[in-house]
């Protein structure tokens, strides 16, 4: 809005002192130099605002390396800066200091960022990386123990069973290449919790991916050489950055229920605000 009235401030102008009536609301030198200052401190923040407030793509592993930015390029204060412009700056910092200050949000910011293999550890200190692996490791361990698909196994049948027996019991016939084969005595010797950290490291020191792929696709296609550490990525990458994706779930709400359709059940109010966000028509 300030930038559409920055670029029309003459056709304004003109407009408004045309008619007697108006002509009182013509803005200012002081008014159009407070709108410039509060321009040039939020405009760089409009376009981080609309990429993190989307849902259809990974957003909260790039918390991070967005809030490395605005600290070290565009929220600092420049030369040509007006006084206003940088006061605005150093609280728009200031809030963010603030906002992100709780440790339980840090770790996870960092946890989502490891996980994404555009960044891994580039924004972070050897503190921060040492605290996350040990994070990782622990948490890899907990589900480790859990079933893969908690809930939606299903028993297996006798038939089934008997079946999976008899085929294992098949002999295979050997390949040549199966003469040479060693097993893998080093890998057997350790333990869990090495294993898990020596497929960590694997994959932290691995090439960064392109900063435009996606790291679903990424993970989908490596999830064989990491499967532990794959595990995690379905619980932190599909974290929201901001909260407009709920917001929007409200809306689809009051969309839903309205004044003449105020008796609907909660079960059917889920059902339907389901469909309107899932359902491609």
């Amino acid at each position: 809005m300030i930038q559409r009235i920055l670029e029309q401030e003459k056709a304004i102008t003109q407009v408004l002192a045309a008619d007697r009536s108006t002509r009182h609301l013509v803005p200012t030198w002081q008014d159009i130099d407070v709108l410039d200052s509060v321009s040039k401190a939020l405009g760089p923040l409009l376009d981080f605002t609309d990429a993190l407030s989307s849902e259809n793509y990974v957003t909260v592993s790039c918390l991070k390396p967005t809030l490395h930015l605005f600290k070290s390029e565009l929220l600092q204060g420049k030369d040509e800066d007006s006084d206003l412009t940088k006061t605005i700056k150093r609280s728009i910092l200031d809030y963010m200091n603030t906002k992100y200050s709780d440790l339980e949000v840090q770790e996870m910011i960092n946890m989502a960022t490891i996980l994404d293999p555009r960044f891994r550890t580039q924004y972070m200190s050897q503190e921060e990386i040492l605290v996350i692996k040990a994070r990782v490791v622990r948490e890899v361990e907990f589900l480790s123990v859990m079933p893969r698909y908690a809930g939606s196994a299903t028993p297996v049948t006798t038939a089934e069973s008997t079946k999976e027996a008899q085929s294992a019991s098949k002999k295979q016939k050997k390949s040549l290449g199966s003469f040479f084969k060693k097993p893998a005595a080093e890998m057997t010797s350790l333990s869990e919790a090495e294993k898990i950290e020596a497929e960590l490291n694997n994959y932290l020191h691995g090439p960064l991916a392109d900063g435009e792929s996606n790291p679903l696709m990424w993970w989908k296609v490596h999830e064989g050489n990491f499967p532990n550490i794959s595990r995690l990525v379905k619980k932190y990458l599909c974290i929201p950055a901001t909260s407009t994706p709920s917001e929007r779930v409200f809306s689809a709400a009051g969309n839903v229920v309205t004044c003449q359709r105020s008796l609907l059940k909660p079960a059917t109010v889920n059902m339907l605000v389901f469909l309107t966000k899932n359902l491609k028509v």
